[in-house]
């Protein structure tokens, strides 16, 4: 029985690790894919009319700048606008964007090599949805606690003293304000989210199928 009870911990410790890193890098390649598809004129263009920014700039204004920023993050060009620090900061949000990028990239390419090779990574798609569930419930938890605690806190773990603006003074920070990246994180992780229920979805669908074949 001991001997039972042995085996059976190790099989489980040998299917759960590849579980665990499976999901890793499924969960990296939905934060990221969730994180670019709110840097998008439209999604930017909501924020503003709902935060009060085209009290302060015109549509126009408003808009041109936050393509200005869009337009540097794609392709690293000049920008039209914004004072030295503000495009420090904005320089050094590229470059943690450019890094995640390579992160998902290397993750999906590990992925699609991992199921090519073990076809039973298939099975692991429900237990990546609920851990994207899970892991993201505890992005939001802290989050919801307390923002703008989280907020500061995660400027000072990535970003290198260039991010504090007053937003009287800073055409950037009056773009932006608190209570608009708030917005873009909900967005974010409503997308996740859903991004994680479609995985679930397919992974019943996989495993009807499957079973129908057997």
């Amino acid at each position: 029985m001991a001997a039972l009870k042995i085996g059976s911990k190790k099989a489980m410790g040998n299917t759960i690790i590849p579980k665990l890193v499976f999901s890793a890098f499924i969960f990296l390649i939905l934060i990221y894919s969730s994180v670019m598809s709110v840097l998008d004129i439209k999604v930017l263009e909501y924020g503003f009319s709902r935060y009060g920014v085209y009290e302060i700039f015109s549509e126009e204004e408003a808009q041109e700048r936050a393509q200005d920023i869009l337009d540097f993050f794609d392709t690293g060009s000049g920008f039209q606008y914004f004072n030295e620090d503000e495009q420090s900061h904005l320089m050094d949000v590229k470059i943690l964007l450019d890094r995640f990028s390579i992160a998902a990239f290397f993750s999906m390419l590990i992925i699609l090599f991992w199921i090519l090779l073990d076809k039973g990574a298939l099975d692991y798609l429900m237990f990546s949805s609920i851990f994207s569930l899970i892991a993201l419930v505890l992005v939001i938890a802290p989050f919801v606690v307390d923002f703008s605690f989280m907020f500061q806190k995660f400027h000072e773990l990535f970003f290198a003293g260039n991010y504090s603006f007053d937003p009287k003074v800073s055409e950037m920070k009056a773009l932006f304000p608190d209570a608009f990246f708030m917005y873009l994180a909900v967005m974010v992780l409503v997308k996740l989210a859903l991004k994680s229920a479609c995985i679930l979805m397919v992974q019943k669908i996989f495993a009807g199928h499957k079973k129908i074949r057997s």
